[in-house]
């Protein structure tokens, strides 16, 4: 009932138990239609046969999305029942398990890359008691609702207050921890405002009693969450603990309004405060997955304390869940609505744009509320429905290619938001095909984030879609420097920003150094022929030789790059001492090309990098033949020019080919393809749709001459 409530519950007004002021309750898709698939026991036990046939039934019964809020179906029946209900279009998310915070620990389904397995964070929304500031009027917002944390065995049954509130540090210059005895009656008839430290929090409150206080309020003096303080029920007054960023507002509160009064409440109230949320649970499962290279967890979404109902017919019909089974149910309600915004997507296209828009990672933060988390945390990060709505471009993938790279090499290569490797030993591409959602051209320009040491390349440099069209999207990541020789998971991200007004979308990247690898860094990636010599390096993703290391060199163009045969790697290091990379001028006119260098050691896999040359001869072609063609006048043509050989061709801003004795009506606008055809270079010029050329093109095919490079 908890889960189907998360998912789908109507709105609700509702007065909680012991609650001060009346809520509202909803499902994340209020109104959808749901049906409850029985495959529990009566010993509580969910077993396979009756989660296989259920899903086998979601699938005849023609739903959109399935929530699975249960683990433990490491079966290849399984399996293949969740396959077939991705390839019937329909979405499943699952929680992704309780077993964290180790790594490694999310279980099956959640381990499938064709369902959208879902981590635990908090949400911003929290029952809890508060004190407020009451005077002097108008009092500000962020010194009312202030949440308290009462010490140990203390009980507030009654409000305290209003009384005015007094800060230690004022009334006792230097002792704003109050660890040192105050002045008799100093603070008689109020509250005291108390920095965490250097003393025991019952030493602060005993100080605070002899002076008069009626109550003690202790801030945190470092950025955490609430604590319960040990040691503090033996005195005859209350105390309570709120947190730094509390404390330091109520300090400056109390320093410009020395007449402040505050009071202490005793029924709890219902708080929304941005802090307390997207701090992962500490039981929700980690990543990595133990078999493929994709994010597992693929999404977060809140889990922890999440009101919900009951299947109780008596007055307590609410209550308060956690755990990754909390928070599946927001993103089958989140994928339920948009399968009725966008009826047209299928499961890994919502999948992708729920992950392409989530917050980031590197914006959650771990169970020690300090640290970032990352991927193998929360995925992709944490769903944000509003912009997935809009995302502006999607990911789909097919059963197919789910069998067909269902393995660790081929799943790195899934049309999938995630960017993961496991085993770099040098430089490597992923592609991902996206298909635009917008009914307007935009124009994506990535943002390169890279893991250090490393730079991205996205091909296209820009990322130019109309609407409803396909695109291919090459991303590689290149060494700047050896790698470090612990095999550390590294994250980063590929951000791509649209010319329009809707939501970046984001690529989240995880990659690791297999363990020993042995491999080239070449930096820069590429160099122009009148360069000379540049530097490489060799490495090892590890310090443990006890003798040197002796590597081959190798490349597959010695003609164009002298190298070393040799380099070495000293004992206890990672890496050979830089060597010289040779560039061969040879001044022929030759395309630019990519040049291997290969690094081989007995017993280890051997690595590689890849350095492209740039030849910068000049040429020029005295004749150009054109392919036969239409006589008459033409909106789009075409020149293809074959030459007998490789030619360099320089397509960066400024470097255009000219084009001599053309018939046109005006300047001719063109773009240009490349092609190589048995070591001939063939360049096609087609001009822009709408330009006006008066063809002279005919049969048999006519030369023109002065074609300058």
């Amino acid at each position: 009932t908890g889960v189907a409530g998360i998912a789908a519950g109507n709105f609700v007004n509702t007065t909680l138990p012991g609650l001060a002021t009346p809520t509202t309750v909803s499902g994340v898709a209020p109104h959808a239609n749901l049906i409850a698939y029985d495959v529990c026991r009566s010993d509580g036990l969910c077993y396979e046969p009756e989660v296989i046939a259920a899903i086998d039934q979601a699938i005849l019964d023609d739903v959109d999305v399935i929530n699975m809020s249960l683990g433990g179906l490491d079966n290849p029946f399984a399996s293949v029942a969740l396959l077939n209900l991705q390839d019937s279009g329909i979405f499943a998310a699952v929680s992704a398990g309780n077993s964290g915070p180790e790594a490694g620990t999310v279980q099956y389904p959640a381990l499938e890359p064709w369902v959208t397995s879902v981590a635990n964070t908090t949400a911003n929304r929290t029952i809890t008691r508060t004190v407020d500031v009451t005077g002097p009027l108008p009092v500000p917002p962020d010194v009312t609702g202030i949440r308290y944390a009462p010490g140990e065995n203390i009980q507030i049954d009654a409000d305290i207050g209003p009384h005015p509130i007094r800060d230690a540090a004022i009334v006792s210059p230097g002792n704003g921890k109050g660890c040192s005895p105050f002045a008799d009656g100093a603070l008689s008839g109020s509250v005291a405002l108390i920095d965490r430290g250097t003393c025991f929090f019952s030493d602060k409150v005993q100080n605070a009693e002899a002076a008069g206080a009626l109550a003690v309020i202790v801030a945190n003096n470092r950025d955490e969450g609430l604590v319960s303080m040990l040691g503090v029920d033996q005195f005859s007054i209350p105390s309570l603990f709120v947190t730094q960023a509390d404390g330091a507002m109520l300090r400056d509160w109390i320093t410009n309004n020395p007449d402040s009064e505050l009071r202490i409440n005793a029924l709890p109230s219902e708080v929304f405060d941005d802090a307390l949320g997207d701090i992962l649970s500490e039981g929700s499962s980690r990543g990595p997955h133990t078999s493929l290279d994709v994010l597992s967890p693929a999404l977060a979404a809140p889990g922890s304390s999440i009101l919900s109902a009951t299947a109780s017919t008596g007055p307590d019909q609410w209550e308060f869940l956690s755990g990754t089974s909390m928070a599946s149910p927001h993103v089958a309600g989140s994928a339920a609505l948009l399968s009725a915004l966008h009826p047209d997507w299928t499961p890994t296209e919502i999948q992708s744009a729920l992950m392409l828009t989530a917050r980031p990672a590197s914006e959650l933060r771990k169970p020690d509320v300090a640290t970032p988390a990352d991927a193998w945390d929360v995925g992709a990060g944490r769903v944000d429905l509003a912009d997935a709505a809009t995302a502006g471009f999607v990911l789909a993938e097919t059963r197919n290619q789910f069998v067909a790279r269902n393995n660790r090499v081929g799943s790195r290569n899934l049309n999938l938001p995630g960017l993961v490797h496991s085993e770099l030993a040098g430089s490597y591409t992923w592609t991902r095909t996206v298909r635009s959602t917008q009914d307007v051209t935009v124009h994506w320009t990535p943002a390169r984030e890279a893991p250090p040491g490393t730079a991205i390349r996205v091909e296209p440099s820009v990322l130019s879609l109309a609407p409803g069209e396909t695109e291919s999207i090459h991303v590689t990541i290149d060494l700047l420097e050896p790698p470090p020789a612990a095999t550390e998971w590294t994250f980063a991200d590929l951000v791509f920003q649209p010319d329009i007004a809707i939501a970046d979308l984001r690529f989240p990247i995880a990659t690791r150094w297999a363990a020993n690898a042995l491999g080239v860094v070449i930096p820069p990636t590429s160099v122009r022929e009148g360069d000379g010599s540049i530097s490489g390096q060799v490495f090892r993703t590890s310090t443990d030789l006890t003798a040197p290391l002796t590597v081959t060199l190798a490349n597959d163009r010695p003609d164009q790059v002298v190298v070393p045969g040799a380099v070495e790697i000293p004992a206890g290091q990672h890496a050979s001492q830089p060597f010289a990379i040779q560039i061969v001028n040879d001044a022929i006119a030759e395309f630019t090309e990519s040049i291997t260098l290969s690094a081989s050691a007995a017993n280890h896999d051997s690595g590689s990098d890849a350095l492209t040359v740039i030849d910068d001869d000049a040429a020029t072609i005295e004749s150009i033949v054109i392919n036969p063609g239409q006589t008459q006048r033409s909106t789009v043509e075409e020149l293809r020019l074959t030459f007998d050989s490789i030619v360099s061709i320089d397509q960066s801003e400024g470097a255009a080919f000219e084009l001599l004795n053309l018939s046109t009506t005006e300047s001719p606008g063109f773009t240009t393809q490349f092609g190589d055809d048995a070591g001939r270079t063939q360049v096609t010029f087609r001009f822009v749709e709408g330009t006006s050329v008066q063809s002279r093109l005919g049969n048999p095919p006519v030369s023109y001459t002065h074609l300058t490079l």
